[in-house]
């Protein structure tokens, strides 16, 4: 049971932070930023470093760029800011279709190991569609949200 949950628990990271790093991965290469962090979960710091957190609670995960490369983005045109925010659920829908073409490939006799490559496919597709979908939730917006809003701007692309 322990392990199981643990399982569980390092597979949401992942697909967190693989989430994550499409946004920061995307923010590089449109937005040419420098300074960035990426915090996984909320709560009490477990694992903390100058670029990279560990949080106690596996709810959500955050990637995010220092105030002045925050500018440079701000300043951009609307493709070099939609990129870095469909960056995550690019990603995780990657990744789930890369989870999905090796879980075919490679029936594995091992129930656990099944059981575990099917969660890994559900949590990178629940990555993907709770956060491509246009949500305004109580204190932020899903990345979807975001997207919706740069398109709907008065600026030209």
């Amino acid at each position: 049971m322990i392990k199981r949950i643990l399982c569980y628990y390092m597979i949401f990271m992942i697909s967190c932070l693989v989430h994550e790093l499409g946004h920061i991965i995307m923010a590089k290469i449109f937005c040419d930023i420098k300074n960035y962090r990426i915090e996984l979960g909320i709560g009490k710091s477990i694992i903390d470093f100058k670029k990279f957190a560990i949080k106690s609670i596996p709810i959500a995960g955050h990637g995010y760029w220092e105030l002045e490369d925050l500018e440079r983005y701000n300043k951009s045109n609307k493709l070099r800011r939609i990129m870095p925010t469909l960056g995550g659920p690019l990603f995780s829908l990657v990744m789930t279709v890369l989870l999905i073409i090796l879980y075919k490939e490679n029936s594995e006799p091992n129930k656990f190991v099944n059981h575990m490559m099917i969660y890994s496919i559900v949590a990178n597709a629940s990555f993907f569609v709770a956060t491509i979908l246009p949500i305004k939730y109580l204190n932020c917006s899903s990345d979807g949200m975001r997207i919706f809003n740069i398109l709907k701007s008065t600026e030209k692309m």
